[in-house]
């Protein structure tokens, strides 16, 4: 959200699809009907984890919703999602945020070099269907 704007300009006044996620996960309404959903998995490479592959996830329109970082281990969780269908897609850094972006040696470790796809092969996607009752997904 943008917080202050010049004189008749016209700024985004909602929050955005990742700005509802952070907010259902920072901050949990009571009762198991409101717990929002989540995905995990985990990003390989040749059987080893992929680290710092950039998670996104998209719902049934194609729109991206939020997305995530993997783990050292390659694992990833992305919560704070409201029932619906999803298709998880993971990139390399390799785009405005790149490993060489990122200081201290604890990022010498992320993998850059691994191929983009989405869960499930570009073929056929994965769709991952989160409900109002389980609320998650792996």
């Amino acid at each position: 959200m943008y917080q202050a704007a010049l004189r008749q300009q016209t700024l985004q006044r909602t929050l955005a699809p990742d700005d509802m996620a952070f907010a259902a996960s920072a901050y949990p309404k009571t009762g198991a009907a409101s717990i929002p959903g989540a995905i995990s998995g985990s990003v390989k490479r040749n059987g080893a984890g992929v680290f710092g592959a950039h998670v996104v996830v998209f719902n049934e329109n194609g729109t991206v919703v939020v997305g995530a970082l993997t783990q050292p281990d390659g694992s990833y969780t992305v919560d704070g999602l409201p029932a619906g269908e999803y298709m998880v897609y993971a990139e390399p850094l390799d785009g405005p945020v790149q490993k060489f972006n990122l200081s201290g040696s604890f990022y010498s470790a992320i993998d850059s070099v691994f191929p983009s796809t989405f869960v499930g092969g570009y073929e056929h996607p994965t769709v991952f269907a989160l409900d109002s009752d389980s609320g998650w997904m792996a």
